[in-house]
């Protein structure tokens, strides 16, 4: 439906966009359509001085060493240094004369040639743009076409108009590169954007913006996450062997040579690589798992190769102990030993919110309580209060003693004993903004008034106003009425630009080279450098960095969302059941005809990972990966695809005994096809799905055929 919308429908193969976009890479450089002005800025003093509000590390040297770019040159290296080895001393080269800088200068402004590759003061350096340009320069316009599956012009056409609107054009990727090339993809769009110089600019990219909410920024009124009396220290390696920059598997204790057991994901944080942790709990890999909490997520229906996840979920020897925190009984829910009941959005409280970058505006929602709970109220910490994630997390730190929770958990005098003692601080941070003069006003008295007002309807066991206040300073507390009267904090519409200028911009140099993660560490895997600038990998390749070809399925299996069903929990809502009340295996004519199918015929999907194609439900039921067959010409020949979050097997699709009362499903709610059972596996690990080892992603592209049910 968007590609209907679009000036220009691509039938790109899948995985094929990190070829289109390093095609149209080489056509813009070769063609000179990049803006050199802005590319050869080096640092912020010369961003200031061309009136650009960024600047890039295009011009910067790179040291060339045996196994190719390695580290930036520094002005120590060159007798360019006079206060001794300055990480931030980089050099240039102007005009054939190397020049050391700092980047974030703002009175001395240095610019630099774009190409260069030679030696400065006997060291062997290319500049970063020198690196983009060879790697777009592997393969000719024609062999990129060739590898995304178009033509030439294809490549052509989208790099003239994308060039042809000087600042207002813009290249964006949001979850719409999963596989497992997907980090180097999405830096391949970053390049796109740099090349260009639309950062921060009217018409071109915006990083978004929000006011913290945890009180990270300095004079914030509470620091929620340093606010931890008596604080216990982490210590050895998550499950997920991830650490943001700090973990690093080639300096454990656990380096056994390479590969490792498992993958290792040094520059994640929280989340990305949530498709490893069953995998690693079933491996015992780099611990035995004793307990397992999950929450906000069914990983055994959404991630890629499921059955390889609901193996390890389902076994109680490999997970002793599960309990979740749902507010239905989902799939994953269904498996737990124990099941706590969750609250709603319309429950409870949520003040986080990640910047996004459709809204030039700083925004922070914040969910709040408009109903009473219908779950149970328990005692917890003297409180009575509605069982929810957050209850039950406090009762565990109860039962435990653990520091940091109960009375005086925030510090002396603030207690945390409800869910709200954090997060109204949490509003606290929002409504005081990133500085004195940046706090929203107090509330007035008529709107303190229509506060309570409006509040009346709610049981004391969610909403006290006394209460509610405790959890804040006297002074914070008109303010964190004026953000909650509002729904939020939402910055006023004409503040997000100053000129064709963004207001909130990235204050750092736009880096495609990425140092530290090319000299930092090294690929768990294969012991080899990580490839730290935009470049084309291929989009299927197991842990060792193999190519998986599956030559004998004939299609690529794709998925997308409709509309009517963004996710998992849309089963529930019937009038969206009335739209689509099922998904369907869609496939073009083309295909249908050779394979001698109709629409509406009923197949079943069958992969390398799963040939008999099927969901074992580990309680002595199985179930096809099937489906109705949509005929259709909108979609590539030797491509079908499966629209998501349908295919539930729980989640009210099915009758419960719960304290011997039967509880009916509905099997509506179960209609439809799941796809991700048929997944590609990774050949080399076998019991997780293939995956980007760099930006974590799990992959979602797989090839599979198509067989009557």
């Amino acid at each position: 439906k968007t590609a209907s919308r679009a000036w220009k429908w691509v039938t790109i193969k899948p995985g094929g966009d990190g070829a289109l976009l390093m095609g149209m890479i080489r056509w813009i450089i070769e063609n000179k359509r990049y803006d050199a002005k802005y590319l050869g800025n080096a640092n912020r003093g010369a961003a200031m001085a061309s009136g650009e509000p960024s600047w890039s590390d295009l011009t910067w040297l790179v040291k060339i060493d045996e196994e190719g770019p390695a580290a930036f040159l520094r002005g120590e290296e060159i007798g360019q240094d006079d206060k001794g080895y300055d990480t931030t001393f980089f050099v240039v080269i102007k005009d054939g004369k190397p020049l050391a800088f700092k980047s974030y200068d703002q009175e001395n402004p240095v610019e630099g040639d774009l190409l260069f590759d030679g030696e400065v003061n006997g060291i062997r350096v290319k500049t970063a743009f020198q690196i983009l340009w060879e790697e777009a320069s592997l393969h000719t316009l024609e062999q990129w076409a060739e590898l995304a599956g178009i033509t030439v012009d294809d490549i052509v056409e989208l790099a003239s108009e994308f060039t042809s609107h000087g600042k207002k054009a813009a290249a964006e990727s949001h979850r719409g590169l999963l596989n497992t090339s997907g980090f180097h993809n999405t830096l391949n769009v970053i390049a796109l954007n740099t090349l260009v110089g639309n950062f921060a600019w009217k018409g071109g990219i915006i990083k978004g913006g929000k006011w913290n909410e945890t009180g990270d920024e300095k004079g914030q009124p509470y620091q929620v996450l340093g606010l931890h009396p008596d604080k216990l220290s982490t210590y050895g390696v998550s499950m997920g062997r991830h650490g943001f920059w700090t973990v690093f598997y080639d300096n454990s204790t656990m380096f056994e040579g390479y590969p490792a057991k498992r993958p290792w994901h040094p520059f994640q944080t929280l989340g990305g690589y949530w498709h490893e942790v069953l995998p690693s709990c079933g491996a015992a890999y780099p611990y035995q798992v004793k307990a397992l909490w999950i929450h906000m997520g069914t990983p055994i229906q959404s991630v890629p190769a499921a059955q390889a996840q609901l193996d390890v979920y389902a076994d109680p020897f490999k997970l002793p102990l599960l309990f979740s925190t749902d507010p239905s009984l989902s799939e994953a829910a269904s498996y737990a030993d124990y099941a706590f009941p969750d609250t709603t959005y319309l429950e409870g409280f949520d003040p986080y919110h990640p910047p996004a970058a459709n809204s030039p505006q700083e925004y922070n929602p914040v969910r709040q309580p408009v109903i009473t709970p219908l779950t149970d109220t328990v005692k917890v910490f003297g409180e009575e209060q509605h069982m929810c994630m957050e209850s039950v997390a406090l009762a565990l730190a109860e039962k435990l003693g653990l520091p940091g929770y109960g009375p005086n958990g925030f510090g002396e005098g603030l207690d945390f004993t409800r869910p709200e003692d954090m997060y109204l601080k949490m509003v606290a941070n929002i409504a005081w903004g990133h500085n004195d003069e940046n706090n929203v006003p107090d509330a007035s008295q008529e709107e303190i008034d229509l506060f309570q007002k409006s509040r009346r309807h709610l049981a004391a066991t969610i909403y006290s106003y006394d209460r509610w206040q405790q959890a804040v300073s006297p002074e914070m507390w008109p303010k964190v009425i004026f953000v909650l009267n509002r729904g939020g904090r939402w910055e006023n519409f004409e503040k997000a630009w100053k000129g064709e200028h963004y207001a909130h911009p990235w204050n750092h140099a736009l880096v495609l080279y990425n140092e530290p993660m090319r000299t930092a560490t090294r690929d768990s895997m294969t012991g080899k450098r990580y490839v730290a600038w935009p470049s084309y990998q291929a989009p299927m390749t197991d842990a060792l960095g193999n190519e998986i070809a599956d030559a004998e399925y004939s299609f690529y299996l794709i998925t997308y969302k409709m509309i009517t069903r963004t996710n998992w929990r849309l089963n529930e809502h019937y009038w969206s059941l009335g739209l689509e009340a099922e998904n369907t295996i869609d496939m073009n004519r083309v295909d249908a005809e050779r394979l001698g199918l109709t629409d509406g015929d009923f197949v079943k999907l069958v992969s390398a990972s799963n040939p008999e194609g099927v969901w074992d439900y580990k309680n002595g039921e199985v179930q096809a990966c099937a489906g109705r067959l949509k005929v259709m010409e909108g979609i590539r020949p030797g491509v079908v695809a499966v629209a998501a979050s349908f295919g539930h097997w729980f989640y009210g699709a099915r009758d419960i005994e719960v304290d011997g009362q039967i509880i009916k499903g509905d099997e509506r709610r179960g209609r439809g096809i799941n796809p991700n059972v048929v997944m590609r596996t990774d050949p080399h690990l076998k019991d997780v799905c293939a995956s980007d080892l760099v930006g974590s992603n799990a992959n979602y592209l797989s090839k599979v055929n198509v067989v009557r049910a």
